[in-house]
Protein backbone atom coordinates (compact mmCIF):
# COMPACT_ATOMS: atom_id res chain seq x y z
CA UNK A 1 0.00 0.00 0.00
CA UNK A 2 1.35 3.43 -0.94
CA UNK A 3 2.02 5.94 1.79
CA UNK A 4 0.35 9.35 1.78
CA UNK A 5 3.65 10.88 0.70
CA UNK A 6 3.85 8.54 -2.30
CA UNK A 7 0.19 8.96 -3.29
CA UNK A 8 -0.53 11.21 -6.26
CA UNK A 9 -4.15 10.79 -7.41
CA UNK A 10 -6.96 11.06 -4.87
CA UNK A 11 -10.46 10.40 -6.20
CA UNK A 12 -13.45 11.84 -4.36
CA UNK A 13 -16.23 9.52 -5.51
CA UNK A 14 -19.42 11.46 -4.88
CA UNK A 15 -22.73 9.74 -4.05
CA UNK A 16 -25.09 12.22 -5.71
CA UNK A 17 -22.98 12.46 -8.86
CA UNK A 18 -22.51 8.70 -9.08
CA UNK A 19 -26.27 8.11 -8.90
CA UNK A 20 -26.64 10.20 -12.07
CA UNK A 21 -23.57 9.09 -14.00
CA UNK A 22 -22.46 5.73 -12.62
CA UNK A 23 -25.47 4.07 -10.97
CA UNK A 24 -24.12 0.55 -11.59
CA UNK A 25 -20.59 1.44 -10.39
CA UNK A 26 -19.10 0.49 -13.77
CA UNK A 27 -16.83 3.54 -14.05
CA UNK A 28 -15.84 3.13 -10.41
CA UNK A 29 -14.77 -0.46 -10.98
CA UNK A 30 -12.92 0.28 -14.22
CA UNK A 31 -10.93 3.15 -12.78
CA UNK A 32 -10.13 1.36 -9.55
CA UNK A 33 -8.91 -1.65 -11.53
CA UNK A 34 -6.50 0.62 -13.43
CA UNK A 35 -4.27 1.04 -10.35
CA UNK A 36 -3.80 4.73 -11.15
CA UNK A 37 -5.86 5.83 -8.13
CA UNK A 38 -3.93 5.88 -4.87
CA UNK A 39 -6.72 7.09 -2.57
CA UNK A 40 -10.49 6.98 -2.97
CA UNK A 41 -12.96 8.72 -0.71
CA UNK A 42 -16.59 7.66 -0.53
CA UNK A 43 -18.24 11.08 -0.28
CA UNK A 44 -21.91 11.55 0.52
CA UNK A 45 -23.82 14.46 1.98
CA UNK A 46 -27.37 14.62 3.34
CA UNK A 47 -27.94 10.88 3.63
CA UNK A 48 -28.28 8.70 6.72
CA UNK A 49 -25.59 6.44 8.13
CA UNK A 50 -27.57 3.36 7.07
CA UNK A 51 -27.83 4.70 3.49
CA UNK A 52 -24.13 5.50 3.51
CA UNK A 53 -23.25 2.00 4.68
CA UNK A 54 -25.39 0.36 1.98
CA UNK A 55 -23.83 2.53 -0.73
CA UNK A 56 -20.28 1.97 0.53
CA UNK A 57 -20.84 -1.78 0.74
CA UNK A 58 -21.95 -1.80 -2.90
CA UNK A 59 -18.67 -0.11 -3.85
CA UNK A 60 -16.55 -2.43 -1.73
CA UNK A 61 -18.14 -5.45 -3.46
CA UNK A 62 -16.73 -4.38 -6.84
CA UNK A 63 -13.47 -2.93 -5.51
CA UNK A 64 -10.47 -4.83 -6.89
CA UNK A 65 -7.77 -6.09 -4.59
CA UNK A 66 -5.29 -3.26 -5.01
CA UNK A 67 -3.18 -0.92 -2.90
CA UNK A 68 -5.53 2.07 -2.76
CA UNK A 69 -6.38 3.72 0.53
CA UNK A 70 -10.16 3.69 1.09
CA UNK A 71 -11.58 6.58 3.12
CA UNK A 72 -15.00 7.58 4.39
CA UNK A 73 -16.22 11.16 4.36
CA UNK A 74 -17.53 12.45 7.70
CA UNK A 75 -19.16 9.13 8.66
CA UNK A 76 -16.53 8.19 11.25
CA UNK A 77 -18.59 5.26 12.54
CA UNK A 78 -18.38 3.61 9.13
CA UNK A 79 -14.61 3.22 9.31
CA UNK A 80 -14.76 0.43 11.90
CA UNK A 81 -17.99 -1.07 10.53
CA UNK A 82 -16.66 -1.36 6.97
CA UNK A 83 -12.97 -1.84 7.74
CA UNK A 84 -11.89 1.31 5.89
CA UNK A 85 -8.46 2.91 6.13
CA UNK A 86 -9.65 6.22 7.57
CA UNK A 87 -11.83 9.27 7.14
CA UNK A 88 -11.81 12.76 5.67
CA UNK A 89 -13.34 15.43 7.89
CA UNK A 90 -14.71 18.73 6.59
CA UNK A 91 -14.25 22.08 8.33
CA UNK A 92 -17.78 22.00 9.77
CA UNK A 93 -17.70 18.45 11.08
CA UNK A 94 -16.33 16.90 14.30
CA UNK A 95 -13.07 18.34 15.59
CA UNK A 96 -9.93 16.53 14.50
CA UNK A 97 -9.12 15.79 18.14
CA UNK A 98 -12.49 14.03 18.58
CA UNK A 99 -11.95 12.03 15.40
CA UNK A 100 -8.42 11.02 16.45
CA UNK A 101 -9.77 9.84 19.80
CA UNK A 102 -12.35 7.71 17.96
CA UNK A 103 -10.10 6.27 15.25
CA UNK A 104 -6.65 6.04 16.82
CA UNK A 105 -4.00 5.41 14.18
CA UNK A 106 -6.38 5.33 11.19
CA UNK A 107 -5.78 7.91 8.43
CA UNK A 108 -7.45 11.27 9.10
CA UNK A 109 -7.68 13.96 6.45
CA UNK A 110 -8.80 17.55 6.94
CA UNK A 111 -10.13 20.28 4.67
CA UNK A 112 -8.35 23.64 4.67
CA UNK A 113 -9.28 26.75 2.70
CA UNK A 114 -6.89 29.04 4.55
CA UNK A 115 -3.32 28.90 5.86
CA UNK A 116 -4.58 29.35 9.43
CA UNK A 117 -6.90 26.33 9.24
CA UNK A 118 -4.14 24.28 7.60
CA UNK A 119 -1.68 25.05 10.39
CA UNK A 120 -4.19 23.90 13.02
CA UNK A 121 -5.07 20.77 11.05
CA UNK A 122 -1.39 19.94 10.62
CA UNK A 123 -1.16 19.27 14.37
CA UNK A 124 -3.55 16.30 14.17
CA UNK A 125 -4.36 15.32 10.58
CA UNK A 126 -2.35 12.93 8.42
CA UNK A 127 -3.00 14.95 5.26
CA UNK A 128 -4.76 18.13 4.14
CA UNK A 129 -7.16 18.62 1.24
CA UNK A 130 -6.56 22.24 0.23
CA UNK A 131 -8.48 24.48 -2.10
CA UNK A 132 -10.51 25.23 -3.87
CA UNK A 133 -7.90 25.60 -6.62
CA UNK A 134 -10.04 26.34 -9.69
CA UNK A 135 -13.74 26.89 -10.38
CA UNK A 136 -15.62 23.74 -9.43
CA UNK A 137 -19.13 22.35 -9.85
CA UNK A 138 -18.75 19.95 -6.91
CA UNK A 139 -18.55 22.74 -4.33
CA UNK A 140 -20.30 25.72 -5.83
CA UNK A 141 -19.98 29.21 -4.40
CA UNK A 142 -16.32 28.93 -3.36
CA UNK A 143 -13.85 31.43 -4.74
CA UNK A 144 -10.83 29.79 -6.40
CA UNK A 145 -7.65 30.21 -4.36
CA UNK A 146 -5.32 29.35 -7.26
CA UNK A 147 -2.19 27.18 -7.58
CA UNK A 148 0.08 29.68 -5.81
CA UNK A 149 -2.05 29.36 -2.66
CA UNK A 150 -1.46 25.59 -2.69
CA UNK A 151 2.27 26.08 -3.08
CA UNK A 152 2.37 28.56 -0.20
CA UNK A 153 0.29 26.32 2.05
CA UNK A 154 2.39 23.25 1.24
CA UNK A 155 5.54 25.03 2.39
CA UNK A 156 4.00 25.89 5.76
CA UNK A 157 2.76 22.46 6.88
CA UNK A 158 4.45 19.13 7.54
CA UNK A 159 1.80 16.70 6.31
CA UNK A 160 1.07 15.91 2.63
CA UNK A 161 -1.24 18.34 0.82
CA UNK A 162 -3.72 17.32 -1.88
CA UNK A 163 -4.99 20.27 -3.94
CA UNK A 164 -8.70 20.00 -4.73
CA UNK A 165 -11.26 21.95 -6.72
CA UNK A 166 -11.80 21.97 -10.48
CA UNK A 167 -8.61 20.05 -11.29
CA UNK A 168 -8.48 18.03 -14.50
CA UNK A 169 -5.97 17.09 -17.18
CA UNK A 170 -6.38 20.47 -18.91
CA UNK A 171 -5.13 22.54 -15.95
CA UNK A 172 -3.14 20.19 -13.73
CA UNK A 173 0.06 21.48 -15.35
CA UNK A 174 -0.48 24.76 -13.49
CA UNK A 175 0.19 22.76 -10.32
CA UNK A 176 3.02 20.57 -11.61
CA UNK A 177 4.87 23.66 -12.86
CA UNK A 178 5.05 24.73 -9.22
CA UNK A 179 6.44 21.36 -8.15
CA UNK A 180 3.10 20.01 -6.88
CA UNK A 181 2.63 16.36 -7.86
CA UNK A 182 -0.59 15.49 -6.03
CA UNK A 183 -4.20 16.17 -6.96
CA UNK A 184 -7.64 15.34 -5.62
CA UNK A 185 -10.27 15.09 -8.34
CA UNK A 186 -14.01 14.48 -8.30
CA UNK A 187 -16.37 15.25 -11.16
CA UNK A 188 -13.79 15.37 -13.96
CA UNK A 189 -13.57 11.57 -14.09
CA UNK A 190 -17.27 10.77 -14.00
CA UNK A 191 -18.15 13.55 -16.46
CA UNK A 192 -15.42 12.73 -18.96
CA UNK A 193 -16.37 11.12 -22.29
CA UNK A 194 -13.45 8.74 -21.64
CA UNK A 195 -12.88 8.47 -17.86
CA UNK A 196 -9.96 6.04 -18.11
CA UNK A 197 -8.11 8.22 -20.63
CA UNK A 198 -8.68 11.29 -18.45
CA UNK A 199 -7.28 9.38 -15.48
CA UNK A 200 -4.26 8.23 -17.49
CA UNK A 201 -3.62 11.81 -18.62
CA UNK A 202 -3.72 13.01 -15.03
CA UNK A 203 -1.37 10.25 -13.91
CA UNK A 204 1.12 11.05 -16.67
CA UNK A 205 1.07 14.75 -15.79
CA UNK A 206 1.65 14.08 -12.08
CA UNK A 207 4.48 11.57 -12.58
Amino acid sequence: MKTLNEAKIYWVYDYQLSQKLDAKNCIFRELMESNYIDIVQFRAKNISLSQYLRWSESLLKVLPNNNSLILANDFCESVAILGLDGVHVGQNDLSLEEVRAMLGTKVIGATARSIEVALEADKVADYIGAGTVFETTTKEGLNPAGPEFIKDLSLKVQCPVFPIGGIDSSNVDQLTQLGINKAAVASCLLKSTDPLQELMNLSKALT
